[in-house]
């Protein structure tokens, strides 16, 4: 072998030792893969058997829940016939029963009307009532107000009259 300045400085048998190692090395993980390939298989085994015993009680479930179906379908039947001919007689009863609401309606309409016109027509009269006492406190309160605007004016006047003649001492005039 032509030995290179590279290759000098390995001695084979570390190089040796070296690829026995990296060969373990990758054997130990083709092997720890392996074993975890036939875990799975395992595993997908376990479940496969599962879903087939799974698939067995579904089955099983799915025939029961037929037979009861049919049997409620049955009784549904015979219920409905019964139903129809009831179903029939609830309406003409029904019938009667939303003529005799539109007759009642319409007379509690007419009342309720009249109730209202009659209770507008007094809370109108009420309403003009208080705007009458309104107005009438309206111009008392003016009156008032008017009466005190003069009382104000008067004593000011009076003050002004007073401020002046105690100008007038203090000053000595």
């Amino acid at each position: 072998m032509n030995d290179s300045p590279v290759l000098k400085s390995y001695k084979r048998k570390d190089v040796d030792e070296f690829l026995i190692r990296l060969n373990e090395a990758q054997l130990k993980a083709l092997s720890e893969k392996d074993d975890e390939i036939k875990r799975l298989f395992s595993e997908c085994e376990f479940y496969k058997k599962e879903c087939e015993k799974k698939d067995g009680e579904i089955t099983s479930i799915k025939a029961e829940y037929e037979d009861m179906l049919e049997k409620k379908q049955k009784e549904t039947d015979m219920v409905n016939a019964r139903l129809g001919e009831k179903l029939s007689a609830a309406e003409n009863a029904a019938t009667a029963i939303i003529a005799e609401a539109k007759t009642e309606r319409e007379r509690l309409l007419s009342i309720a009307k009249a109730e209202a016109e009659s209770y507008a027509v007094k809370a109108k009269a009420k309403a003009e009532e208080y705007c009458e006492q309104a107005k009438q406190l309206s111009l008392v309160y003016r009156e008032h107000f008017s009466k005190a605007n003069q009382s104000l004016e008067v004593m000011n006047k009076h003050l002004d009259t007073a401020l002046e003649e105690m100008a007038k001492l203090i000053s000595g005039n």
